[in-house]
């Protein structure tokens, strides 16, 4: 097969070149080849690839010897070939004196596939003795290097124990400056280097017989006299003379040596520290069998320690416990990080429970050589930090179930927990800044009574005012107690922190409504005191004006006492309607038709530029309650509406079933859950500044000016609506307007009651006998007067008493009783119980100013019962008693 090469030919002539090619194809070359015939092109083609460069030796612009030197200066490993036709002997002498490896004449091409096939041959082994040579250099300068650089001392000695050479090492590990220096001064080694002579003897026979010694201890003395322990490795050699001597290697083992007679002390340390300890210790091996095991194994495992050396934990435990172990102990010797192992195991006073601490042993090369485990049995602890955890589940429990803010700090009083924030703080709230949520009025009080708790360490609580999650300030009460150790130093601090917004809001309604109900006794009181003289002022004044000419100058004076008289009875009425001591006699109705039938009056009341607008629930539920005071209400609160709209605006009366539950109860005190129906009326005036709110439905209190009002129209209202079992709300904003709701309850009675008409009597004369009830004298002698005016006998009494002992002496019929209800003793109903019991059936007719539960229930008169409220007018009483001795019905 041809051998392919590369060719260079510096040829001017190019049939030259071809016949120079052509004769390496014939000798079986397959040569790749350029040519070349000036010096520029010569050196852009010579490189280090060329197998060969075949040159002419005459060329137009420079010669063969130019192209030579060329080549010994560039590629000096590359053959040069001259062919020329008219080469001398001299030339081509000196050519080779240059390096040119041969020449051929052009006639005589014949040998040219000889000359390079020699040439190459001489090129390659010129380059295998020069990569030999400079291996042979690379290995010897290793050598060099490894001798002077190793840290192992390195000698050569003669038999009769002198140095031939030594390294730099060597000398260190013996004390001297140099390695001249340890040869100089050692002159026999066994006697100047060797701590025991015998022993070295020992080396020597040792080496003479084997030809080699390895890991040779010995004790050897430095130059400054210490001492110091070595390992030798020393063969015998023969040099080309024949002439023995000996070659080694020497380590410095001394601080092994130390080491190890420290890890033998320490190890003797441990066993005697081990040996004494109340947990168990266990030493295992790479075969995870144990090698070392403390006397505390008999104590806590019952099991004896020569019982259990040598064996593996699956030999020892049962299988599952066993293979947990194992693999925590080859988990050490892999990873080199200590295990931490739990288990738990059925011993013989019940569970208990062992925690085992595995930690990787060392030796002096820094590898793991054993595990130790330190066994301890954790009973107690385990189910001390059960307790613990039932504790802290509990605690944490009664945190997350309760509805306030729990939290804890720490002795300086830094946050470190807090619970229940999300609901009620906020995200935003941050603990470790959370003074800043404190309103800023409270932040000095809140920090200083915190600060005093913390340094007396007491027990201590603060009221303040925070951020809420609605962005509003609600009031918070924080109480925190010292948690104190042993030592007498407050570990942390826990505290919680209570919302009692609702609450003082809840308070602030009871002491409200409390006020009102201590006004509203007064008020009663009063009331029924002043009928009791309006009655005798307005009959009187009737009785003058009855007998006297309309045209009488007295008659327009009784005139004005009755008209103030009546006026009066008018307020007093307002004090007991507010009281809730007002007689009423409600009938199930529906508020639509009571709105639907005022509306018109509304109108003209409120005036034209009020627009009055009414939205009622066609589904409206009906109320038992008193329709005329119903109306009241709707007047005193339009008109309250109009005086607050000067320049105009809007009344708006809805209507609407309400259905209350609890969260509007808890928020409203005295509202009690169910179905009810509302009635509101609003008005778009100046509205009712907050501060004035809480005051608006006492008696006597208004903002209008002197002779503008009484005060007694919204207390007139909230009497009303709470006798009827109802209640009353306000909303308003100042220049936005005001709304009043007021909620009556819905009754089940499915049909409307219907007002029985009583048709008049022709004449309120009768002759038929009363007997008159009445503490009051005056009172008392009023209804006589007007009784007997109009043919009635009458028989007095002033009590309860009096009244049998008239009934037990009189021998005639009496008709009709006529009694106050609240008297000394014996009530009028109480009365009235004991004569029918006594087989009397006279009719019975109530007076009053206000009554107790005697025969009414909370100011609803109990059904069928006649009565006739003070102050009343002497037709009014004619009249009453005239219809009830028409009806001889019992």
């Amino acid at each position: 097969m041809p051998q392919a090469i590369r060719v260079l030919v510096v040829e001017d002539n190019p049939n030259d070149a071809e016949l120079i090619i052509r004769e390496l194809n014939r000798s079986g070359f397959a040569p790749e080849w350029h040519r070349v015939d000036t010096e520029k092109a010569y050196l852009e083609k010579l490189h280090a690839d060329l197998a060969v460069i075949i040159s002419d030796y005459q060329l137009p612009q420079f010669n063969g010897l130019r192209a030579l030197e060329l080549a010994k200066q560039h590629q000096p490993d590359v053959p040069f070939i001259i062919v020329s036709g008219t080469i001398g002997e001299e030339l081509a002498v000196a050519a080779m004196k240059l390096g040119a490896a041969d020449y051929l004449l052009k006639d005589r091409l014949a040998r040219l596939g000889l000359s390079v096939t020699q040439v190459l041959e001489q090129s390659r082994l010129r380059l295998a003795h020069r990569l030999m040579d400079e291996a042979i250099r690379q290995a010897e300068a290793r050598y060099r290097s490894i001798f002077q650089n190793a840290i192992e001392g390195l000698y050569q000695s003669t038999p009769d124990g002198r140095f031939i050479t030594v390294n730099p090492a060597m000398a260190r590990i013996f004390g001297y400056d140099s390695p001249n220096d340890l040869i100089s001064h050692i002159t026999n080694i066994e006697e100047q280097l060797y701590v025991d002579p015998a022993r070295r003897a020992q080396f020597i026979e040792a080496l003479q017989i084997a030809g080699s010694v390895t890991n040779f201890e010995i004790q050897a003395k430095r130059k400054d006299g210490s001492l110091i322990w070595i390992a030798e490795h020393t063969r015998a050699f023969r040099n080309e003379h024949g002439e023995l001597y000996y070659e080694g290697i020497l380590h410095d083992i001394n601080e092994r040596k130390l080491t190890d007679a420290a890890l033998r002390k320490s190890e003797e340390e441990f066993r005697t520290l081990a040996d004494n300890l109340p947990v168990v210790v266990v030493r295992y091996d790479r075969d995870l069998r144990i090698r070392y095991i403390n006397a505390a194994v008999e104590a806590t495992f019952k099991q004896p320690r020569s019982a259990i050396i040598g064996r593996k934990p699956t030999e020892i435990v049962n299988l599952t416990q066993g293979q947990l172990w194992e693999t925590a102990i080859q988990e050490v010797f892999d990873s080199g990080n200590t295990e931490l192992l739990e288990y738990d195991y059925q011993g013989r006073k019940g569970l208990r429970y062992v925690s085992a601490r595995l930690v990787p042993e060392h030796n002096a090369a820094q590898e793991i050589h054993s595990v130790l485990a330190i066994v301890q049995d954790i009973t107690n602890r385990k189910r001390a930090e059960e307790e613990v955890r039932r504790s802290e589940e509990r605690y944490r429990s009664l945190a997350l179930s309760t509805s306030q803010i729990v939290w804890t700090l720490d002795p300086q009083g830094n946050l470190t927990s807090i619970t229940n924030i999300e609901n009620t703080l906020g995200d935003e709230y941050d603990p470790f800044n959370w003074l800043i949520s404190i309103h800023p009025d409270d932040r000095e009080r809140v920090a200083k009574k915190f600060e005093e708790g913390l340094r007396h360490q007491v027990p201590f609580d603060v009221e303040y005012r925070q951020i809420h999650l609605d962005k509003t300030y609600h009031t918070y009460i924080a109480n925190a107690v010292p948690i104190i150790e042993e030592t007498g130093t407050v570990r942390e601090w826990v505290g919680s922190s209570l919302d009692i917004t609702e609450r003082i809001r809840l308070e602030e309604q009871l002491r409200q409504s409390q006020k009102m109900e201590a006004i509203g006794q007064l008020a009663g009181g009063v009331a029924h005191d002043f009928n009791n003289l309006l009655t005798v002022i307005i009959g009187y004044s009737q009785l003058g004006k009855d007998v006297l000419d309309s045209s009488h100058p007295l008659y327009s004076k009784f005139e004005m006492i009755e008209k103030a008289g009546r006026s009066a009875a008018s307020l007093t009425g307002q004090l007991l309607a507010f009281s809730r001591r007002q007689i009423l006699q409600p009938i199930v109705f529906n508020l639509n038709d009571t709105v639907a039938n005022i509306e018109n009056m509304l109108r003209r009341l409120i005036g034209e530029d009020i627009e009055l607008i009414i939205k009622l629930a066609a589904d409206l539920g009906v109320v038992k309650a008193d329709p005329g005071q119903i109306e009241q209400i709707i007047f005193n609160l339009a008109v309250n509406a109009r005086d607050a709209m000067p320049q105009g605006g809007k009344l708006i009366i809805e209507t609407h079933n309400a259905d209350l539950d609890e969260t509007y109860a808890r928020n409203h005190i005295a509202v009690t859950t169910g179905a009810y129906v509302m009635l509101a009326i609003s008005d778009t005036g100046a509205g009712i500044p907050k501060e004035i709110q809480e005051r608006i439905f006492e008696p006597f209190f208004t903002t209008k000016e002197t002779g503008k009002g009484t005060g007694l129209g919204l207390s007139t209202v909230y009497g009303i609506v709470k006798q009827t079992g109802g209640n009353i709300w306000v909303y308003s904003e100042v220049d936005k307007g005001t709304s009043f709701k007021i909620y009556l309850p819905r009754t089940p009675e499915a049909s409307l009651t219907t007002k029985t008409q009583i048709s008049a009597v022709d004449s309120l004369k009768g002759s038929e006998t009363i007997l008159l009830v009445e503490d009051e004298e005056m009172i008392r002698g009023l209804a006589r007067i007007i009784l007997e005016s109009s043919g009635y006998i009458i028989l007095e009494a002033k009590n309860a008493r009096e009244a049998l002992e008239v009934c037990q002496h009189y021998q005639g019929t009496i008709d009709l009783m006529i009694t106050d209800v609240v008297m000394p003793g014996a009530s009028g109903r109480e009365l009235a119980e004991t004569l029918k019991g006594l087989g009397y059936q006279m009719k019975v007719l109530y007076v009053s100013g206000y009554t107790e539960n005697t025969i009414v229930h909370h100011g609803i008169l109990d059904a069928d019962i006649p009565f006739l409220q003070k102050p009343f007018t002497p037709d009014a009483l004619t009249r009453k008693v005239k219809e009830l001795l028409l009806n001889q019905a019992t």
